[in-house]
């Protein structure tokens, strides 16, 4: 499963993160390793464990740090493709034109469960042997050789629209029912009702802010008291965290940008 957010201003994340933790082995069987990849400018603060976030030090020390951000990436794992080894824990990140991607997926993507090798016409290599961070280098290499960052770098409409078209690539190459939910992000600085596994769903809190409980575990919050009027924030989950929130699930074939 996959947890993001993107904030107007630095936010913090512990509320979404606790509840998120906790089926990563304890409400959900996710138990094959967690990562977090926090964005602090240019910078990322990167974590990654083979162990169960459940119960993990380290994942109960971020959710009392008061770390704020306007990015985040969180994946717990289940392990369908490549051993459970602290390379293959997602997310994933690479740099490309001075700037830091993170990626993080759930599904099953079979047809490129085999493209984990290195290549050398390739400038951008899968390190582990999941099907997630082979697409992940794909995406990449598609995007470096799309535009040429002498011309400076791509808008985020021209981004987002050669994306579209990619992952719709990404999709119909599949043979064997893929399922490609994705979160993918590049940082910060401006640029000219289901009930399956398989869905992401998010929510956009903004003023006048309420209260909300969290569903994997005993903790609510009312966001009205840490909050000021002009925050905005974007929390992006594969099921939603919260029960008394109206969460949207995204739909088929659909591509959203956050910014």
């Amino acid at each position: 499963q996959i947890l993001g957010m993107n904030a107007r201003t630095p936010t913090d994340f512990q509320f979404s993160f606790k509840g998120f933790t906790q089926r990563g082995g304890a409400t959900d069987v996710h138990a094959d390793g967690w990562g977090c990849c926090v964005y602090k400018g240019r910078g990322i603060q990167a974590f990654h464990e083979m162990a169960p976030s459940c119960t993990s030090p380290l994942a109960s020390l971020l959710q009392t740090l008061p770390i704020k951000t306007h990015n985040i990436i969180a994946h717990i794992r289940y392990a369908t493709v490549g051993n459970t080894t602290l390379e293959n824990v997602h997310p994933f990140t690479r740099e490309l034109w001075g700037r830091n991607w993170a990626f993080a997926h759930n599904g099953d993507l079979p047809h490129f469960a085999s493209q984990t090798t290195t290549c050398a016409q390739r400038h951008f290599n899968p390190v582990g042997t999941t099907d997630s961070e082979a697409v992940f280098v794909e995406i990449l290499n598609a995007i470096e050789q799309k535009f040429c960052i002498e011309n400076g770098m791509p808008s985020s409409c021209e981004l987002f629209e050669f994306l579209k078209s990619l992952t719709d690539e990404i999709i119909e190459g599949g043979k064997e029912h893929p399922i490609f939910n994705f979160l993918l992000c590049c940082g910060e600085g401006k640029r000219p009702n289901s009930t399956t596994w398989n869905s992401l769903h998010y929510i956009v809190r903004r003023h006048p802010f309420k209260k909300a409980s969290l569903k994997d575990v005993d903790y609510d919050i009312n966001f009205k008291d840490v909050t000021d009027p002009y925050d905005q924030v974007c929390i992006i989950t594969t099921k939603p965290l919260t029960v008394d929130e109206c969460w949207i699930e995204m739909k088929k074939d659909e591509l959203l940008m956050f910014e």
